[in-house]
């Protein structure tokens, strides 16, 4: 079982970062930012503003941060992440450890779909004997270097 998020890439635009629940990895993040968050299309997904917090790649390791400069999260990445502009990672967290390879069998093929997304979050659920929304996903931007320049200018950001 993993001990530690587990980031799967499902497009190059699309990967979903899993955390357990248990070890409290993003605990501080959630806490910040429940209500920041805005209901999606499918009653399972959720969206948070690129203005309010985003995912950056730096010195090999992912990073969730605010505007601020406040870190929330790191994940060291074994390769560099091969990925298209405006990428977006879905944050989804399951009450247990759970198995990467569970998890890539559950969500490998439901690339860029919401739909297929939601349904697959429905059906783990049902599959792991827990109750219907224990696992949501929450969309978060990763920005690249020149995307946070961009949102810096526009928005006026930190």
């Amino acid at each position: 079982m993993l001990k530690q998020p587990y980031l799967l890439t499902i497009s190059p635009g699309s990967l979903i970062l899993f955390d357990n629940g248990q070890d409290n990895f993003l605990n501080e993040f959630h806490q910040e930012f429940a209500d920041y968050a805005i209901e999606g299309e499918y009653e399972n997904l959720w969206y948070l503003l690129g203005t309010d917090a985003f995912f950056a790649v730096r010195e090999n390791q992912l990073v969730l941060q605010d505007w601020n400069g406040k870190t929330y999260f790191t994940l060291p990445l074994s390769e560099p992440l091969k990925l298209a502009d405006h990428c977006g990672i879905m944050l989804i967290d399951t009450p247990e450890p759970v198995a990467a390879a569970t998890l890539q069998a559950a969500f490998g093929n439901v690339a860029d779909n919401n739909e297929a997304l939601s349904q697959a979050l429905f059906d783990f659920e049902a599959q792991n004997g827990w109750s219907r929304y224990d696992c949501q996903a929450l969309c978060i931007c990763l920005f690249s270097e020149k995307e946070q320049e961009r949102m810096k200018q526009e928005f006026d950001l930190a």
